[in-house]
């Protein structure tokens, strides 16, 4: 693969101001549509990580008009960028190569062709599959590439991918009979899961709240006449001016001995655990909370009072904050933080060799279904590198997580061109995370847990239907 920088520069250097006006001439393309059906299947050639779900294919179409014209000596054409799936694609095309040697008298020289991604940042990257083909469709070569992980630096491609004699030869019908060589880019892309969790607003709690308020949790009697407006941004201001003379609960926290106030009847439909915590204690005596940090805790309240994990626009969580973040919330039964900083943390790509070992205990521990499940992916994808991480050894201590990654490692190696199930084919196992919660929201059941515990809840709820039906 020629490093970006070295084709920036032979575009920049190398290049006549001739072949620098074709450039930017010979580019078009058509956007759309499903992938042909005669693709022979390289669609189904390599997997995409278990966390990713496959898009649909599109199409990008180049046209190198004059091919036999084009420059070749150490030369390369680069089309204009196209968007497709969100990202921003060019074709690099070499009719004559890149970096061959001159070829033997009686030889011809073969074109280069390399796809790159411009749209990346520099700690951005997309897994992608890719087919190419070059020539007029149903003539020319088929170029396939099973999963990559696309960076800001990546051009993946063949070096000697067809002789320019042959693509420019008339009997081999490759140029159109315009003499245009036609690129066809089909190109699929990992999609992360979308975030999924149960549709509790903070509007309806709030009336619950007041169903089961009473003087022992209530300083002042209201008459609620009128829909509430803007609940939702209101009650995290609640929160902020929270104090001893307008709450019950009060939670002294960290080492640093932080105060926390806020209303009981909330906590009792939003956080049952920190709720039976309260319990024990008097109105006015501050509850301990050990093993988490002042910032953890108020973004765990602020959960409860109905602000968005999401929501707060230029923060940047790094990883360790939403490890603490899951603990916390698994820890105090806060659901959907969880799920919002366990669905943030995987589609950081924050599983990666060095801490997929520590990454599968820390899931199996909280219950992070999703997590698992990337960190399983990866830990089978690179199982000889893992073997030599400081994390192995403590997770060859586990022996329970060991035998599910066997479990898992046999399964896939009984599907290697595996196609997405359906639910409605019951066979749950083989859904991913992300696809059994949606499952489980559209049934109105609790989505947190283990693939396991998430499976389960779906036969148990097949089986109760069919006995119904019955």
């Amino acid at each position: 693969r020629p490093p970006c920088g070295e084709r920036t520069c032979r575009i920049t250097h190398r290049k006549s101001t001739r072949a620098m006006e074709q450039a930017e001439l010979i580019a078009t393309a058509h956007v759309g549509g499903e992938g042909p059906t005669e693709v022979p299947d390289p669609h189904n050639d390599g997997c995409f990580p278990e966390h990713l779900i496959p898009s649909s294919w599109k199409k990008l179409r180049f046209v190198f008009h004059d091919f036999a014209t084009l420059p070749h000596e150490n030369n390369d054409v680069t089309t204009s960028e196209l968007e497709c799936h969100g990202q921003k694609w060019t074709i690099d095309l070499y009719p004559g190569g890149f970096d061959q040697p001159l070829p033997e008298e009686g030889e011809s020289a073969y074109t280069s062709v390399y796809v790159s991604c411009h749209s990346l940042g520099r700690s951005k990257s997309l897994h992608t599959k890719f087919v190419l083909y070059v020539g007029e469709p149903g003539k020319g070569n088929i170029m396939t590439r099973p999963v990559e992980e696309f960076t800001s630096s990546t051009a993946s491609g063949e070096n000697w991918f067809m002789p320019r004699s042959t693509i420019i030869d008339p009997a081999k019908k490759i140029l159109d009979d315009e003499g245009s060589l036609i690129v066809d880019l089909h190109l699929q892309i990992g999609c992360a899961p979308s975030y999924c969790y149960p549709s509790r607003s903070i509007q309806a709690d709030m009336v619950k709240v007041l169903e089961v308020s009473d003087e022992s949790n209530s300083d002042v009697v209201f008459e609620v006449g009128s829909p509430f407006q803007m609940i939702q941004a209101d009650m995290v201001k609640v929160l902020e001016v929270s104090d001893e003379s307008n709450s019950d609960v009060v939670f002294e926290v960290g080492s640093e001995k932080s105060k926390f106030y806020c209303l009981s009847s909330l906590l009792q439909l939003r956080a049952p655990d920190l709720y039976s915590l309260a319990s024990e204690y008097d109105n006015r005596t501050p509850i301990p909370i050990s093993g988490v940090s002042g910032a953890i805790f108020y973004q765990l309240l602020r959960s409860v009072y109905g602000g968005d994990f999401q929501d707060l626009q230029g923060y940047y969580w790094n990883a360790l904050e939403l490890k603490d973040l899951i603990s916390a919330a698994d820890r105090f039964g806060c659901t959907t933080l969880k799920l919002a900083a366990e669905h943030a943390f995987v589609t950081a790509s924050s599983v990666y060799v060095e801490n997929v070992a520590e990454m599968l205990l820390f899931a199996d521990s909280t219950n992070c279904g999703l997590l698992k499940e990337a960190a399983m992916s990866c830990f089978l994808t690179n199982l000889e590198d893992v073997k030599k991480t400081e994390g192995y050894s403590n997770l060859r201590e586990s022996p329970d997580l060991m035998e599910e990654l066997l479990t898992e490692a046999t399964r896939n190696n009984n599907k290697r061109s595996r196609r997405r199930s359906d639910p409605g084919g019951k066979d749950y196992k083989r859904l991913r995370v992300s696809e059994l919660r949606k499952e489980l929201v559209i049934r109105e059941f609790d989505v947190d847990g283990s693939k396991e515990i998430l499976v389960s809840r779906l036969e148990e709820s097949d089986a109760a239907l069919s006995l119904d039906a019955d």
